[in-house]
């Protein structure tokens, strides 16, 4: 299969399984086919990694996006096993609330850990039209992140537990907003003032 068609097999599988996810009836077989298809797409771009990303093969910037995809397997299922605990009846509202912001939290650490380390490429990592066209935007925006992490799991974790039952409000400005939204619009406004600059 040539480079072309595997990346083709990513945006493809990509939309069918989310397709076949809203389509089909009832939670759980929706739940089923997502989670089967991010697995089958994380194991193929585990195995094909050096070839879609063009990093040499024994290059450390591989084994880290490497990394990063098993990391993404197993934070699935980890999540797999929370939306489980959660539909079985095994844990109340508000335990319900910490085991999801554990779970943010996880996912925020990792990341914030690993971003500034991440070489540019179009796969693992901060995709944005900016960031996925110049490697300089690419690298301010993933230290901004990286910067921000700790910051904002401290807060998070302070705002859940001061703000019972308004997690998703929580999340949608700590994690959202601040912690992906202000490196999103400041690499934005570097890549714009790179390539128009002031005449």
């Amino acid at each position: 299969m040539s480079l072309r068609h595997k990346r083709w097999v990513l945006f493809l599988g990509s939309l069918a399984f989310l397709a076949a996810s809203l389509l089909l009836p009832g939670e759980a077989a929706k739940l089923a086919v997502l989670v089967l298809g991010a697995a089958a797409l994380l194991i193929f771009l585990y195995r094909n990694m050096e070839e879609l990303t063009q990093v040499e093969a024994d290059s450390p910037r591989l084994g880290l996006m490497k990394q990063t995809v098993v990391f993404s397997f197993a934070f699935l299922a980890l999540a797999v096993g929370a939306v489980w605990l959660v539909k079985t009846g095994h844990v109340s509202p508000r335990q319900e609330e910490l085991l999801t912001a554990g779970l943010v939290c996880v996912l925020v650490l990792y990341i914030g850990n690993i971003s500034p380390r991440l070489p540019f490429n179009r796969y693992v990592g901060f995709r944005l039209p900016w960031t996925v066209t110049d490697e300089d935007t690419w690298v301010l925006c993933h230290r901004l992140v990286g910067c921000l992490t700790l910051p904002v799991v401290v807060l998070y974790v302070a705002a859940v537990l001061a703000l019972p039952g308004k997690i998703v409000q929580v999340s949608a400005v700590l994690v959202l907003v601040i912690w992906m939204g202000i490196p999103g619009v400041l690499s934005g406004l570097f890549y714009y003032r790179k390539y128009h600059p002031k005449t």
